[in-house]
Protein backbone atom coordinates (compact mmCIF):
# COMPACT_ATOMS: atom_id res chain seq x y z
CA UNK A 1 0.00 0.00 0.00
CA UNK A 2 2.85 2.32 0.84
CA UNK A 3 4.52 1.73 -2.50
CA UNK A 4 1.29 2.32 -4.33
CA UNK A 5 0.74 5.57 -2.43
CA UNK A 6 4.29 6.76 -3.12
CA UNK A 7 3.96 5.86 -6.78
CA UNK A 8 0.71 7.85 -6.98
CA UNK A 9 2.49 10.87 -5.52
CA UNK A 10 5.37 10.48 -7.98
CA UNK A 11 2.91 10.35 -10.85
CA UNK A 12 1.28 13.55 -9.70
CA UNK A 13 4.62 15.26 -9.45
CA UNK A 14 5.61 13.91 -12.86
CA UNK A 15 2.44 15.13 -14.52
CA UNK A 16 2.71 18.49 -12.76
CA UNK A 17 6.33 18.87 -13.87
CA UNK A 18 5.46 17.82 -17.39
CA UNK A 19 2.59 20.31 -17.53
CA UNK A 20 4.86 23.05 -16.21
CA UNK A 21 7.55 22.28 -18.78
CA UNK A 22 4.99 22.22 -21.57
CA UNK A 23 3.62 25.57 -20.42
CA UNK A 24 7.11 27.09 -20.24
CA UNK A 25 7.94 25.73 -23.68
CA UNK A 26 4.69 27.14 -25.07
CA UNK A 27 5.42 30.56 -23.54
CA UNK A 28 9.00 30.50 -24.87
CA UNK A 29 7.75 29.50 -28.31
CA UNK A 30 5.17 32.29 -28.38
CA UNK A 31 7.74 34.87 -27.24
CA UNK A 32 10.19 33.61 -29.87
CA UNK A 33 7.61 33.87 -32.67
CA UNK A 34 6.49 37.33 -31.52
CA UNK A 35 10.11 38.48 -31.41
CA UNK A 36 10.73 37.27 -34.98
CA UNK A 37 7.59 38.99 -36.25
CA UNK A 38 8.47 42.21 -34.43
CA UNK A 39 12.01 42.30 -35.84
CA UNK A 40 10.71 41.54 -39.33
CA UNK A 41 8.17 44.34 -39.15
CA UNK A 42 10.81 46.69 -37.76
CA UNK A 43 13.06 45.94 -40.72
CA UNK A 44 10.22 46.45 -43.18
CA UNK A 45 8.87 49.65 -41.65
CA UNK A 46 10.75 52.95 -42.09
CA UNK A 47 12.76 53.85 -39.03
CA UNK A 48 11.46 57.11 -37.58
CA UNK A 49 14.98 58.01 -36.54
CA UNK A 50 16.34 57.34 -40.01
CA UNK A 51 17.59 60.48 -41.63
CA UNK A 52 15.34 61.06 -44.60
CA UNK A 53 17.13 62.05 -47.78
CA UNK A 54 16.73 65.70 -48.53
CA UNK A 55 15.48 64.99 -52.08
CA UNK A 56 12.68 62.74 -50.82
CA UNK A 57 11.63 65.27 -48.22
CA UNK A 58 11.59 68.04 -50.83
CA UNK A 59 9.31 66.00 -53.06
CA UNK A 60 6.80 65.71 -50.23
CA UNK A 61 6.81 69.43 -49.47
CA UNK A 62 7.63 71.53 -52.54
CA UNK A 63 6.49 72.26 -56.06
CA UNK A 64 8.29 70.54 -58.92
CA UNK A 65 10.46 73.53 -59.86
CA UNK A 66 11.68 73.95 -56.28
CA UNK A 67 12.24 70.21 -55.96
CA UNK A 68 14.44 70.38 -59.06
CA UNK A 69 16.58 73.10 -57.46
CA UNK A 70 16.89 71.16 -54.20
CA UNK A 71 17.96 68.05 -56.12
CA UNK A 72 20.53 70.06 -58.08
CA UNK A 73 21.91 71.49 -54.87
CA UNK A 74 21.96 68.08 -53.19
CA UNK A 75 23.88 66.64 -56.15
CA UNK A 76 26.35 69.51 -55.85
CA UNK A 77 26.94 68.61 -52.20
CA UNK A 78 27.48 64.94 -53.03
CA UNK A 79 29.85 65.77 -55.91
CA UNK A 80 31.94 67.87 -53.52
CA UNK A 81 31.93 65.34 -50.70
CA UNK A 82 29.70 67.42 -48.47
CA UNK A 83 27.07 65.64 -46.38
CA UNK A 84 23.69 67.16 -45.51
CA UNK A 85 22.89 65.69 -42.10
CA UNK A 86 19.32 66.01 -40.88
CA UNK A 87 19.27 67.73 -37.49
CA UNK A 88 15.51 68.20 -36.99
CA UNK A 89 12.24 67.79 -38.87
CA UNK A 90 12.85 70.59 -41.36
CA UNK A 91 16.58 71.26 -41.13
CA UNK A 92 19.84 69.82 -42.48
CA UNK A 93 23.34 70.84 -41.48
CA UNK A 94 26.27 70.73 -43.90
CA UNK A 95 29.74 70.38 -42.40
CA UNK A 96 33.25 69.88 -43.66
CA UNK A 97 36.16 68.83 -41.45
CA UNK A 98 33.79 69.11 -38.49
CA UNK A 99 32.98 72.76 -39.26
CA UNK A 100 29.47 73.83 -40.24
CA UNK A 101 29.36 75.82 -43.46
CA UNK A 102 25.64 76.05 -44.21
CA UNK A 103 22.18 75.02 -43.08
CA UNK A 104 19.31 73.93 -45.33
CA UNK A 105 15.63 74.16 -44.44
CA UNK A 106 12.57 72.83 -46.27
CA UNK A 107 9.26 73.90 -44.84
CA UNK A 108 5.74 74.50 -46.11
CA UNK A 109 6.16 75.70 -49.71
CA UNK A 110 9.68 77.13 -49.54
CA UNK A 111 13.27 76.16 -48.91
CA UNK A 112 16.30 78.20 -48.00
CA UNK A 113 20.05 78.04 -47.48
CA UNK A 114 21.63 79.89 -44.57
CA UNK A 115 25.32 80.48 -45.20
CA UNK A 116 27.80 80.55 -42.35
CA UNK A 117 30.23 83.44 -41.96
CA UNK A 118 32.13 82.26 -38.92
CA UNK A 119 32.95 79.29 -36.76
CA UNK A 120 33.72 79.12 -33.04
CA UNK A 121 33.69 82.89 -32.72
CA UNK A 122 36.15 83.34 -35.57
CA UNK A 123 35.50 85.42 -38.68
CA UNK A 124 37.81 83.31 -40.80
CA UNK A 125 35.16 81.88 -43.08
CA UNK A 126 33.85 85.24 -44.23
CA UNK A 127 37.30 86.87 -44.24
CA UNK A 128 38.51 84.16 -46.58
CA UNK A 129 35.49 84.49 -48.85
CA UNK A 130 35.86 88.24 -49.13
CA UNK A 131 39.24 87.75 -50.75
CA UNK A 132 37.96 85.35 -53.39
CA UNK A 133 34.35 86.20 -54.19
CA UNK A 134 33.30 88.28 -57.17
CA UNK A 135 31.56 91.63 -56.77
CA UNK A 136 28.34 90.12 -58.14
CA UNK A 137 28.38 87.43 -55.48
CA UNK A 138 29.14 89.93 -52.75
CA UNK A 139 26.21 92.07 -53.86
CA UNK A 140 23.93 89.05 -53.87
CA UNK A 141 24.96 88.14 -50.34
CA UNK A 142 24.52 91.72 -49.11
CA UNK A 143 20.99 91.70 -50.52
CA UNK A 144 20.23 88.61 -48.46
CA UNK A 145 21.47 89.64 -45.03
CA UNK A 146 19.57 88.07 -42.10
CA UNK A 147 18.17 90.94 -40.06
CA UNK A 148 15.07 89.38 -38.52
CA UNK A 149 15.96 85.90 -37.27
CA UNK A 150 19.12 85.01 -35.33
CA UNK A 151 20.23 81.41 -35.40
CA UNK A 152 20.03 79.09 -32.40
CA UNK A 153 23.79 79.27 -31.85
CA UNK A 154 24.06 83.00 -31.12
CA UNK A 155 20.38 83.81 -30.50
CA UNK A 156 21.22 87.49 -30.82
CA UNK A 157 22.02 90.25 -33.29
CA UNK A 158 25.32 92.08 -33.59
CA UNK A 159 26.84 95.02 -35.43
CA UNK A 160 29.31 93.85 -38.04
CA UNK A 161 31.20 95.11 -41.04
CA UNK A 162 30.55 92.91 -44.09
CA UNK A 163 32.24 93.60 -47.40
CA UNK A 164 32.90 97.19 -46.40
CA UNK A 165 29.36 97.92 -45.15
CA UNK A 166 28.28 98.20 -41.51
CA UNK A 167 25.13 96.39 -40.40
CA UNK A 168 23.60 97.07 -37.00
CA UNK A 169 21.39 94.03 -36.52
CA UNK A 170 22.54 90.83 -38.15
CA UNK A 171 22.98 87.20 -37.21
CA UNK A 172 26.72 86.76 -37.39
CA UNK A 173 26.77 82.95 -37.36
CA UNK A 174 24.63 82.69 -40.51
CA UNK A 175 24.48 86.25 -41.87
CA UNK A 176 23.09 85.27 -45.29
CA UNK A 177 19.84 83.51 -46.12
CA UNK A 178 18.86 82.60 -49.69
CA UNK A 179 15.16 81.75 -49.96
CA UNK A 180 14.04 79.52 -52.84
CA UNK A 181 17.36 80.00 -54.66
CA UNK A 182 17.55 79.08 -58.33
CA UNK A 183 19.61 79.83 -61.42
CA UNK A 184 22.47 82.25 -60.85
CA UNK A 185 21.57 82.70 -57.17
CA UNK A 186 21.99 78.98 -56.57
CA UNK A 187 25.28 78.98 -58.46
CA UNK A 188 26.53 81.84 -56.28
CA UNK A 189 25.53 79.89 -53.19
CA UNK A 190 27.56 76.94 -54.42
CA UNK A 191 30.59 79.17 -54.98
CA UNK A 192 30.32 80.56 -51.47
CA UNK A 193 29.97 77.09 -49.97
CA UNK A 194 33.00 75.79 -51.85
CA UNK A 195 35.02 78.72 -50.55
CA UNK A 196 33.86 77.90 -47.02
CA UNK A 197 34.72 74.25 -47.55
CA UNK A 198 38.33 75.01 -48.41
CA UNK A 199 38.60 77.48 -45.52
CA UNK A 200 37.15 74.91 -43.11
CA UNK A 201 39.77 72.39 -44.25
CA UNK A 202 42.52 74.95 -43.60
CA UNK A 203 41.14 75.74 -40.14
CA UNK A 204 40.91 72.06 -39.25
CA UNK A 205 44.58 71.46 -40.08
CA UNK A 206 45.86 74.34 -37.93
Amino acid sequence: MGRIGKRAIDDKEYYALTATLQLLFFIYYKVFIISINFNYRKEQMPNKKEKLKIEDFAKSMLEDEKVYNVVQFSNFLVDNELVAEKTSKYFWSVKHAGIRICTIAIRDDYWWIRLYGRTDGSDELLDHCEKHLTDDLKNLLLNNIVTDLPCKNCNSFKSKMIFGKMYDRICWCTPFCLTNPYGKTLEYAKAFILSNKYTAADIATK
